[in-house]
């Protein structure tokens, strides 16, 4: 089985933990299932033939995934203490009161009918087998991977982690000491850990790459966010189900979770010999302190007590098992549970009464992001006006609205590199659309409403930060996300009684044509047909480059720590945290992340002095090395001046100057360099020399400047002469190729001295703001044309050499390196961490030399002085280059070996632009061949290579591209369907 294969198909990242003893039930993994979430059959106490029955009965009810947790025995247990056992036996008579006859006069031992049952699930279509008291044999495991399923097995302490981290299970489960029940502790080890939840999740991340199922004390949204956001996989729940509707829990237990509510639980071994959380009661406080550790030969001594407790509403001598959370719990469908405790994930179609209420087109959305989200909102407003019938069904298995780059479940270390009152996920009046568009508040607005507020309720991270957000505060992606899940919701509530939008937890695999019909596959292997497809793509995951891939063998097996291209993330941060001296490759926005994730998030502490920011470690941080090609970082943004509808508004590159050059391409070839470039330079300077001329009160008027740059360099020199500015304009050089000077460098501790000084250069000039401070506001310029750019170079206006090597190799990197860049704060403190000696830049261009058992890596090059750096970890921090053909994806993969769609190449060379191919002013589909598919369009950054900008955010006010590209979409299905007799 590959990695691939292995991966854990999780729609929303909630797992039931399997509750043996009667409260596990096909109908509450059933109804858990049909929520999105990974439901755990207990094996526990059943007969072989009830576990079959079981899972036969869930089989009949679902196709999504679900485990089956068995009991590993340990036969070292088996005799145990006879003397203890029948000392014990009489304690429990007189506390009980049960009848002598039914309590076994000798201790009797059982393996729980392991192999029989291990055989029953594996012969089933469970996806997952967890062990629980044990671990299984390597040939047990190996059996279970045979079978094609994944093994989960269970910690509670560090060693305990560190044991399932060098083994061959799939999955790390991690049950923190406030769990209800057993705790999953391994017979005869030392595995039984006070130690908080969180922090065993961050060891798991630190010693291993295996996804984590994190649970224990789970009590609210509140708990499942905080262990989300610190990098469990999944957040496994028990307690909160116990009284849920399709629970097979005992009524005398249900009453007591309701009414002992001013109780507390405790550990406990006296009802079964392993440490188990219950409610305190009579039985606990009596015995607990006599309980042999004989397990399970308590269990079958305590079974009649147990039984006879119930039978008889005896609360007080029944084993009452909880979690800490218990006083949560609620008498609720169990869809309506895993809902509240997943506050930004919306209702899940359920899929048999989605296919059997189909009432008219069916019209599908794959990708759950912004871009989705765009166009679902275009089909909602855009369908009412036809008359016609549509079920648009929308794919992902991330949060709706937000995707994954946005999801609100991540760490809320991560900003935004766009203020808060710039960001938005309506349309509005700038979009020309009309009265015909959902209307909502952009995102700083909606902060301010009461709705916020509520949406928040069960965030209070979030709701804290909502509370200090300025219209210039670079917010967490979190929250913008779960402002966009609320936008999602809005517009899913705004569709008329002619369209309906389902969401739908899974991810899409494949795509075939049958005919008219367009058939999705998704993750839990449900087919099914559409009229029409819009593939709403974001980032996707690639697969490492050749050259990755050498240094990922180099790597495995050995102490050294290699991360390809991809996000920071807080599982990847984690294991760098283990490392002593690591490079970070790249100096762009993820480079900033994994700055953030590797010292704030580690406790490390920024402080605001006299002087500036300070930075105080606080010891847990490797010793960061940091360079790329350039050698210096993205500028940082300038303080933002500008109002939310305010942006420049350009003189040379306007929309007209694009018509022109499209009709002039008739005549002759059209290229960046030649004919937008110039066009770009000149709104540059005029912006330029209007911010100096405003900040040494000069007098020049925009149109005056306008006519200089028209009639050329020296008239515009002359002008800026005559204004007693400098004449030299904007300093070019310093931006085309930025450097810092390793002239004459002889220590590293010499070129970082330098680099500190070019950064407060750069963080300076940020304070001035980008209206204000003449070199921030013309660089602000190249962010807010990026519409006119995009008009200009759409595919076929300029020549493919020149869309390859002068946007593509050139422009779209200065772009980015000049007008992305991050906020202010994160340049300042990477200098603080430079001056606290955290962080170390090097010169440009570093040669990596691995020795020669690749414990550590030697770090030179052409610009460093003779000091080679030593590091245990190399991180290639930056973004992977937008490539269809090397995507990781499984649809889109699938999409281009199925020859539906294709990699885009230039007609001059053939050579790949790296998107898949689509017609550049509908979005159709591509086949190798160039064939449009009517019924298949796709857009976003797939689509980079030639639909040039495609990856800003929606902005208010400015008619961002996303809902422009939407609305061609949408119009171009509409009319699709318009021609369409749909009989899927």
């Amino acid at each position: 089985m590959t990695e691939e294969e292995r991966e854990v198909p999780l729609a929303r990242p909630l797992v039931l933990a399997p509750m043996a003893g009667g409260p596990s039930t096909p109908a509450l993994a059933a109804a858990v299932a049909e929520a999105g979430c990974l439901p755990f059959l207990a094996a526990g106490y059943l007969p072989p033939a009830q576990l079959r029955q079981d899972i036969d009965e869930l089989e009949r009810r679902i196709s999504a995934p679900f485990g089956v947790n068995l009991f590993t025995p340990d036969p070292g247990g088996r005799v145990g203490d006879p003397v203890a056992y029948r000392r014990y036996r009489q304690q429990v008579l007189q506390v009980s009161d049960a009848e002598e006859s039914l309590l076994p006069r000798e201790p009797v031992w059982s393996d729980d009918a392991f192999a029989e049952k291990l055989e029953v699930a594996l012969h089933s279509t469970a996806r997952f087998i967890s062990f629980t008291f044990g671990h299984p044999s390597q040939e047990v495991i190996k059996r279970v991977h045979a079978m094609g399923k994944q093994v989960v097995l269970y910690a509670t302490s560090r060693p305990g982690i560190e044991t399932i981290a060098a083994s061959h299970a799939d999955v790390i489960g991690i049950q923190g000491p406030n769990a209800g029940g057993h705790r999953a502790t391994v017979a005869g080890a030392d595995d039984n850990s006070s130690e908080p939840l969180i922090p065993l999740v961050q060891h798991a991340l630190a010693v291993s790459k295996k996804p984590i199922f994190a649970g224990g004390g789970v009590a609210n949204a509140s708990d499942v966010l905080a262990l989300l956001r610190a990098g469990a996989a999944a957040v496994q729940v028990g307690t909160l189900f116990l009284d849920a509707n399709e629970a097979g829990t005992k009524e005398t237990h249900r009453r007591a979770l309701r009414e002992l509510t001013d109780r507390t639980s405790v550990v406990t071994r006296a009802f079964t010999g392993r440490p188990a959380r219950a409610i305190s009661n009579r039985f606990t406080e009596c015995l607990s302190g006599y309980a042999p550790e004989m397990y399970p030969q308590l269990h079958f001594l305590t079974s009649a007590v147990r039984k006879q407790a119930n039978e008889h509403g005896d609360a007080e001598n029944l084993n009452l098992w909880a979690g800490t959370g218990f006083t949560h719990v609620a008498a609720e469908p169990a869809a309506r549970i895993a809902e509240s405790l997943l506050p930004y994930t919306p209702t899940i179609a359920d899929p048999i009464a989605r296919d059997a209420d189909a009432r008219g087109h069916r019209v599908a959305v794959v990708g759950a992001g912004p871009r989705g989200l765009a166009v679902v909102e275009r089909l909602v407003s855009l369908a009412a006006t036809t008359g016609n019938k549509i079920d648009i069904d929308w794919y992902d298995d991330t949060s709706f609205g937000a995707g994954r780059v946005w999801s609100p479940y991540q760490t809320t270390a991560l900003l935004m590199n766009t203020v808060s009152s710039q960001l938005s996920a309506f349309p509005d009046s700038s979009t020309g659309f009309g009265d015909n568009y959902v209307q909502g508040p952009a995102f700083y607005d909606w902060l301010q409403t009461p709705e916020a507020d509520e949406w928040l309720a069960h965030d209070p991270v979030l709701l804290a930060e909502r509370m200090n957000v300025e219209p210039n505060t670079y917010t967490s992606r979190a929250l913008y996300g779960a402002y966009l899940t609320w936008a999602a919701e809005r517009i899913i509530g705004a569709a008329g009684t002619n369209v309906r939008v389902r969401c739908i937890s899974c991810r899409v695999t494949s795509l075939e044509i049958e005919g008219d019909a367009r058939a999705l596959t998704t993750s839990d292997g449900t087919s099914r047909n559409y009229d029409c497809v819009v593939l709403a793509l974001g980032h996707l995951p690639a697969r490492p480059t050749s050259r990755e891939h050498r240094r990922l063998a180099t790597a495995d097996g050995a102490n050294f720590l290699y991360v390809p291209t991809g996000d920071a993330t807080v599982q990847t941060a984690a294991k760098l945290a283990s490392k002593q001296n690591v490079l970070l490759l790249g100096l762009g926005p993820t480079f900033f992340d994994y700055l953030e994730l590797l010292t704030t998030a580690l406790g490390g502490r920024y402080v605001r002095t006299d002087e500036g920011l300070d930075y105080e470690p606080s010891g847990r941080e490797p010793n960061l090395y940091v360079s790329s090609r350039r050698g210096v970082p993205y500028h940082a943004r300038g303080v933002n001046e500008k109002a939310p509808e305010e942006r420049w508004e350009p003189k040379f590159l306007t929309l007209a100057y694009a018509e022109q050059l499209r009709r002039q391409r008739k005549t002759r070839p059209v290229s960046f360099g030649r004919d937008v470039w110039p066009a770009v330079v000149r709104e540059v300077e005029l912006a330029y020399t209007l911010a100096q001329s405003n900040e040494h009160s000069a007098g020049l008027r925009p149109e005056d400047i306008y006519a200089a740059l028209t009639a050329g360099p020296e008239a515009h020199r002359r002008l800026r002469k005559d204004a007693g500015l400098p004449t030299s304009g904007f300093p070019w050089e310093n931006v085309l190729e930025p450097r810092i000077s390793t002239d004459d460098v002889e220590s590293i501790a010499q070129f970082q001295q330098r680099a500190i000084v070019y950064l407060e250069r750069d963080i300076s000039e940020a304070r001035r703001g980008n209206k204000r401070g003449a070199f921030k506001s013309a660089l602000d310029v190249l962010r807010d044309i990026r519409n006119e750019v995009r008009q200009a170079v759409q595919e076929g206006t300029i020549t493919d050499w020149s869309f390859r090597e002068e946007l593509s190799s050139f422009y779209t990197p200065f772009n980015s390196f000049v007008s992305i860049g991050p906020p202010l704060y994160r340049v300042e403190q990477l200098a603080a961490a430079m001056r606290a000696g955290t962080v170390t830049l090097l010169p440009p261009d570093p040669f990596l030399s691995p020795d020669a058992d690749m414990r550590t890596v030697t770090v030179t090059g052409r610009y460093f002085p003779s000091e080679p750096i030593s590091v245990d970890g190399v991180v290639e921090a930056r973004q992977s280059r937008v490539d269809a053909s090397g995507t990781a994806d499984p649809l889109l993969r699938h999409l281009l070996d199925s020859s539906i769609a294709a990699v885009h190449r230039f007609d001059d060379d053939r050579s790949s632009s790296g998107a898949v191919s689509v017609s550049p002013h509908d979005f159709r589909v591509l086949d190798p061949e160039g064939v449009p598919d009517d019924r298949i369009l796709l857009y976003g950054v797939p689509s980079e290579g030639i639909n040039w900008g495609t990856a800003a955010t929606i902005r208010p006010f400015v008619n961002s591209v996303i809902l422009q590209d939407a609305d061609t979409i949408v119009r171009r299905v509409l009319s699709r369907l318009a021609n369409t007799q749909t009989d899927i």
